[in-house]
């Protein structure tokens, strides 16, 4: 994970940022002076955070600590809105959440829970918001317990699906 700018020349050049993950990382994505990002890691930013962290473009570790049980595959940003989505099956310190999870303001939405599930486990392992839809892909059956395999449209706001 590092940071590369260029120079005057227009050739490449690492940057001082260094936030130095101690595993797999599989997304990120800056909103405004903020990185978020998602994988398998248990340190980063020289703090502690279990496969979910935002660091700002200064270095600095955020306060932001979703603590997920299993991988975050991937997750989309909307303004100051994060959704989630990997193999977890609580984050936030809640244990309803499976596969999929939204955050306003660094706070955990609870009354959107879409959960994605599979008899072989499943997985969210892709996620974009195009206006108020979030669309999810990955190795599920269900979202909110309704048939729909592999990908689904789902309310940004609500968590139903569309």
């Amino acid at each position: 994970l590092a940071a590369i700018g260029t120079d005057v020349n227009g050739n490449a050049t690492i940057q001082g940022w260094d936030p130095n993950p101690n595993g797999e990382i599989s997304a990120l994505a800056v909103s405004g002076s903020t990185v978020y990002v998602a994988g398998d890691f248990t340190t980063i930013g020289g703090g502690s955070r279990n496969r979910l962290a935002a660091i700002g473009t200064d270095g600095t570790l955020q306060s932001w600590d979703p603590s997920p049980n299993g991988y975050v595959y991937t997750f989309a940003v909307s303004g100051s809105t994060v959704y989630a989505g990997g193999s977890f099956t609580s984050i936030g310190g809640q244990t309803q959440w499976n596969r999929l999870a939204k955050f306003d303001y660094g706070v955990l939405d609870t009354n959107w829970n879409p959960s994605a599930s599979s008899y072989w486990g499943g997985h969210v392992h892709t996620l974009t918001v195009i206006g108020s839809t979030v669309f999810a892909g990955g190795s599920f059956e269900t979202i909110g317990g309704i048939p729909y395999r592999n990908f689904a449209p789902i309310n940004a706001t609500t968590g139903l699906l569309e």
